[in-house]
């Protein structure tokens, strides 16, 4: 549930320090092109908006693809954008 990713999130992202900014997107893809929160998001990380961005695990980039999770991925890494999942 939505509600038990964001608590799980929370724990692990107290062990890293501040939390600037929690997204709740409540929609679910099969791409993260069908969900305009999440490639807003990525945007805002490669215009450096975050350091770090975690998720609950990898599916949340890309349910069916490895492709599609590289792709996701990839444009944050290259902005400097560490991923990690909880």
């Amino acid at each position: 549930s939505l509600p038990e990713q964001e608590a799980e999130c929370r724990r692990y992202a107290a062990t890293l320090g501040e939390v600037v900014k929690i997204v709740r997107e409540n929609h679910s893809g099969v791409s993260g092109f069908d969900r305009p929160k999440f490639e807003r998001l990525i945007q805002e990380g490669e215009r450096k908006e975050y350091d770090i961005l975690l998720t609950l695990d990898i599916s949340r980039f890309g349910r069916f693809t490895p492709e599609e999770r590289g792709y996701w991925i990839t444009r944050l890494q290259r902005a400097g954008v560490e991923v990690r999942h909880a």
